[in-house]
């Protein structure tokens, strides 16, 4: 935008849409949309060293141009400061808010959206469903550099922005920087590959497969608090109508060490968490676990991570709901 010279104009807009056209039908099917919200400001517009302003919520007519990537693309997610498909999180260290709501409120959100800190935990009253999307690069910086190449994100580095992203309720976006041969690096191909296998190996050991579960309400029927441990997301432990506050009890075989723990709503039928607690039990009492983070919200999936503890018996207290409780995992 900060290079045309008729930017700001009506004519850039006539050039703009003709661009993007051709992006949605000349290279077969693409997965998501970025506008990115970047507007104007300090350019070389045609050669014109200059500043160039333009109304941000109104000069692309965004309306048009997301109903021109649901007729071309229709299974593009759009992605922006404001949805619609998903959201930015405010930032570009890859790192969701420890509350992450997938709401925005409609009428208030664009790209290009200022109080870029409201999309780090996103609307706890929106009407617009945009799930958070983490980007991040795995260089300091988005485009390739030799004298970076001692500065590539480690694979511990890579492991925390996962549980800051993905175990947030959001979804992690690394971009790869491309060197000068036109490849990924193998510096960050090894980091990125290693990366993937430690998240797999800290992830794999599903220790409340085997559990049995006792819940303080249930709906009944097929929405047994059994669910929860079953592997199934389509199938779901939910309370009634009116419970929006209730436990559930996890006990194992023998006692275990667990440091995290995975918990999943069933998306399809909303966010719905306010707020939560994790316990275990321990010298014939119930303890609090020992996390750094809010435990509020849950999403898709969240991750919390705490002290270890040695135990055969674990229970989550949601204390609050927007509904009824329906969780998958």
């Amino acid at each position: 935008d900060r290079n045309h010279a008729d930017y700001g104009t009506e004519k850039y807009i006539e050039y703009y849409n003709k661009q993007l056209e051709e992006l949605l039908t000349n290279y077969g099917d693409l997965f998501e949309v970025w506008f990115d919200g970047a507007n104007g400001g300090n350019g070389w517009y045609g050669g014109a060293k200059e500043t160039r302003r333009i109304d941000k919520r109104n000069y692309y007519n965004f309306p048009n141009l997301f109903a021109k990537v649901n007729k071309l693309q229709p299974d593009a997610i759009i992605f922006s400061d404001g949805g619609i498909g998903c959201r930015w999180v405010g930032n570009e260290k890859g790192i969701a808010g420890e509350t992450n709501w997938s709401f925005l409120r409609s009428a208030d959100v664009y790209p290009g959206y200022p109080k870029h800190w409201e999309l780090n935990s996103g609307h706890a009253d929106g009407d617009q469903w945009s799930a958070g999307e983490c980007d991040v690069s795995i260089r300091p910086g988005w485009f390739y550099h030799p004298e970076e190449d001692d500065k590539v994100k480690t694979v511990d580095d890579l492991t925390e922005l996962y549980y800051c992203s993905v175990g947030r309720n959001a979804t992690l976006l690394l971009n790869f920087s491309v060197d000068r041969n036109g490849l990924v690096h193998p510096i960050d191909s090894a980091n990125a590959v290693d990366f993937h296998k430690n998240i797999k190996k800290q992830l794999s050991a599903n220790i409340l497969a085997d559990a049995s579960v006792l819940a303080s309400d249930s709906r009944g029927g097929s929405y047994e608090p059994e669910n929860v441990c079953d592997g199934d997301f389509e199938t779901y432990w939910a309370t009634n109508d009116t419970i929006t506050s209730s436990s559930i009890e996890l006990s194992l075989p023998k006692p275990k060490k667990i440091n995290s723990l995975l918990l999943q709503e069933y998306i399809p039928l909303g966010q719905r968490v306010k707020s939560f607690r994790i316990e275990y039990y321990d010298s014939g009492k119930w303890n609090s676990v020992k996390t750094k983070e809010k435990t509020t919200t849950v999403g898709y999936k969240r991750i919390v991570r705490f002290e270890k503890i040695t135990t055969d018996k674990i229970r989550v207290m949601f204390e609050d709901a927007r509904g009824c409780l329906c969780i998958s995992s």
